[in-house]
């Protein structure tokens, strides 16, 4: 007749809060999320490549793991980097809202392929660092994830 409930915490991954993870562990965060693409919150801004490795970094011997959002509009060229971050959004889809097939043409695989690479080219800079791809839905991206 009682109902047991597991409660965890989770924190976020923004631009300029590596310096702040390790005490949220200490107290108590279990993990923590990033979205590599505009969340639609202002207060959980896209987080760069140079961000994820400042957090890899602040947390490779901590007991956590990192989440993301893994979409991340691919740059034009090479020497655009993670400044495509801070461009425009993606545009408008058309088609009806409700419609699931207007959902997905407003995020082309590669956008997840993408932020998937960004992801796994980091990660040995936190070999023990477990990491989770949260909503994968390209299968694209799975001979990425299984060759890691």
């Amino acid at each position: 007749n009682k109902c047991w409930v597991d409660v965890g915490f989770y924190g976020g991954i923004i631009p300029g809060n590596a310096g702040e993870l390790k005490a949220l562990v200490r107290a108590g965060v279990r993990g923590f999320k990033g979205f590599l693409i505009d969340s639609g919150v202002d207060e959980f801004p896209a987080v760069s490549s140079e961000d994820i490795a400042k957090a890899m970094g602040e947390l490779k011997d901590e007991e956590t793991f990192l989440m993301f959002h893994a979409e991340m509009i691919p740059p034009i060229a090479d020497s655009v980097g993670d400044a495509v971050q801070w461009s425009m959004p993606p545009l408008s889809p058309s088609g009806p809202l409700s419609s699931y097939s207007t959902f997905l043409a407003s995020r082309p695989p590669s956008f997840e392929t993408y932020a998937i690479s960004q992801i796994l080219s980091l990660a040995h800079l936190a070999p023990d660092l477990p990491l989770h791809i949260v909503h994968l839905s390209a299968i694209e991206a799975i001979p990425l994830l299984r060759q890691a």
